[in-house]
């Protein structure tokens, strides 16, 4: 939510020296202090979100910590999923669960199609006739289309373009031909009756229809001239085909350049326009027609466009420079995810570059993988994938040639590790880690040991006060901030395992070394 962060002031997330995790728990945090101050019982707030069958496990938990929160009384959330996409281990589910446990009072409303009645109420309204008039033809349009809104949509659209369904000028209402609408055959759903008026379409029209939906529900006129253009197409003659897909309400324009399909399945139905043995192959030429006509300026800008189709036709890349220049572009766009914040997003472009790199390439291209790797795994565990986080960090310890780039993947591996529960293995891989950076803890801890590290912290602190310690700036030693954070890391997980002599060295050792 962009306007969010102008109210919030821009957080300044981006300049704070925390991991994935962290960073979360501070939006988190952000996020409900500002519910709680714009909430109140004279003007509660209401927030809305449609399709949360396509949520992921992240923003769910987002939504879960907001609805939960005893600070916020006066805020009603309503969410909006299709119930026959949400089996019962989506993520979803569980979210439910926890909300329910939690107390919070809720209600569940079930839309399902309509009513025959509800039908006829409906056409009756559109075409202002009376509900006696258009019995008989919504039970025909109900008897179609099984009551579903969107089928009896387009089902009245298609009888209208076909003659079937007109204005007469003569009685100055609206009439049919009933018994062709009752002949006539039709698909079994909404997404293939919009194919077929599609079909119906130029083949120029479809063109541009077929590639807007590679592009994705969202597409932007310019990028789509630049693809047409390259073609056998003219470029020129995109914006009146957008103008007439508009006009037929299969899409919506929104700003200047970006269009998106009025509903997900008319986006279905164009891209069902591109055969299904031939979508990785087009997805392809898309990804590689882009990257060579965009110049280096607008390559950020457009740098999500090309990846996503790069990636969707990515399979059928032989070569493996361009695997590599394909690498290197997943990297990019998952540091820009990144740096918004948005880790699924990030997660896939990280992994997808993983996939593309192979073993040869830690010897020839070993800064990119070293990012890769390094990086996926962060994002892997932010997402709450901790195997996943595991599995990336383990080439980054197998090839890192320093200690300084095995760093990041070390900290990672201890905080995956005592997240899956092993808290007690995750100790020991924290003070190995340390160990190697020059803080060595004995492994037998009695109080002469405590009394010992006690007496170097007063010491220290003898010579400093308070306001002292409070003007410190932050340490610009990469390795001394990767110390802290490792002792302060092992020290919450030596905390869980009752490890309380350990904790408190590791503590005292921690203000020694700011």
């Amino acid at each position: 939510i962009p306007s969010l962060g102008i109210v919030l002031g821009g957080w300044g997330l981006a300049t704070l020296d925390v991991d994935y995790t962290d960073t979360y728990n501070m939006i988190v945090h952000f996020l409900r202090v500002f519910v709680r101050a714009v909430s109140g019982p004279t003007h509660p707030v209401i927030i809305l979100l449609d399709d949360l069958q396509w949520a992921d496990k992240v923003s769910l938990e987002l939504v879960k910590d907001l609805i939960t929160d005893a600070g916020i009384h006066s805020m009603m959330f309503i969410g909006c999923y299709r119930e026959e996409e949400v089996p019962n281990e989506h993520p979803l589910r569980e979210c439910f669960g926890e909300i329910t446990m939690a107390a919070v009072p809720t209600a569940i409303i079930n839309l399902g199609d309509l009513k025959r009645e509800h039908v006829n109420e409906l056409v009756s309204d559109t075409l202002h006739l009376s509900p006696r008039l258009t019995r008989p033809l919504a039970e025909s349009l109900h008897a179609k289309s099984r009551g579903n809104p969107m089928f009896i949509r387009q089902l009245m659209l298609s009888f209208y373009e076909e003659g079937l369904l007109w204005y007469s000028a003569r009685s100055r209402r609206w009439e049919w031909d009933i018994q062709a609408i009752r002949a006539k055959d039709i698909p079994d759903n909404a997404v293939g009756l919009i194919l077929d008026m599609m079909k119906s379409y130029s083949t120029a029209a479809q063109r541009v229809l077929c590639v807007g939906s590679c592009l994705g529900s969202r597409f932007d006129s310019f990028s789509l001239e630049l693809i047409i253009s390259s073609g056998n197409g003219n470029g020129s003659g995109v914006s009146r085909i957008l103008h007439d897909a508009v006009a037929d309400a299969l899409i919506n324009k929104e700003g200047s350049e970006t269009y998106r399909f009025s509903h997900d399945q008319i986006w279905q139905a164009a891209y069902a326009l591109t055969p299904l043995s031939a979508r990785e192959k087009t997805h392809l030429h898309i990804g590689r027609l882009l990257l060579s006509r965009i110049s280096e300026d607008q390559l950020d800008s457009m740098l999500v466009t090309l990846v996503d189709q790069y990636n969707r036709g990515s399979s059928l890349i032989i070569d493996h420079e361009e695997k590599l220049t394909l690498a290197k572009l997943n990297l990019k766009a998952g540091e820009k995810a990144l740096s918004s914040l948005s880790f699924l997003q990030a997660s896939i472009y990280l992994l997808q570059g993983c996939v593309l790199v192979e073993a040869t390439d830690w010897e020839s291209n070993y800064d990119l993988c070293i990012r890769l790797f390094t990086s996926c795994s962060e994002v892997q565990f932010a997402c709450g994938n901790n195997e996943g986080a595991v599995l990336s960090l383990t080439p980054v310890l197998d090839n890192g040639k320093c200690l300084g780039d095995k760093l990041r993947a070390y900290l990672t591996l201890v905080t995956a590790i005592g997240a899956q529960g092993n808290a007690k293995e995750a100790v020991v891989q924290g003070l190995f880690v340390l160990e190697q950076l020059g803080e060595s803890f004995p492994t037998d801890i009695d109080e002469a040991v405590i009394a010992r590290e006690f007496g170097k912290t007063q010491a220290l602190l003898a010579v400093t006060t308070v306001d002292d310690i409070l003007q410190l700036p932050g340490t610009a030693n990469a390795e001394v901030a990767s110390t802290m954070r490792c002792i302060l890391r092992t020290s919450l997980i030596a905390y869980s395992t009752c490890q309380a002599g350990l904790q408190l060295l590791l503590n005292l050792r921690s203000v020694q070394k700011a």
